[in-house]
């Protein structure tokens, strides 16, 4: 009998999704200019969803709304926002778009140089 397709299947890679379900680690690729200064295009994170966030801590969420998003968890005891540390992009706040917390980064790795081709 084939498996039931939920709305974390719809919106998350196989892997990420099976991941996150696991309770494993798994990467997520940074992918544009809206976590500048702190994280550029390109760089990858690991994320880990044993790992309860914290205010201030860097996550990685989904969004009915936006789809697979990452950036700084705030709280003031009332509502969560997902805070991008680029002051051009607004916050998401979890009272509005329902977000559902995949994991905490643990680890960040940067290419800083590529082979010449």
């Amino acid at each position: 009998m084939p498996k039931k397709s939920t709305p974390l299947d719809q919106l998350l890679p196989p892997l990420v999704a099976e991941a996150f379900r696991a309770k494993e680690e798994f990467m997520f690729h940074v992918v544009g200019d809206a976590l500048l200064p702190t994280f550029r295009d390109g760089d990858t994170v690991i994320i880990d969803p044993k790992v309860a966030p914290e205010p201030g801590d860097f996550v990685a969420a989904l969004s009915p709304r936006f789809g697979q998003i990452f950036g700084q968890l705030c709280c003031d005891g009332s509502h969560i926002e997902h805070v991008s540390p680029n002051p051009d992009e607004p916050p998401l706040h979890s009272d509005i778009t329902s977000l559902l917390i995949l994991g905490t980064m643990t680890e960040r790795r940067r290419v800083y140089r590529q082979e010449c081709r």
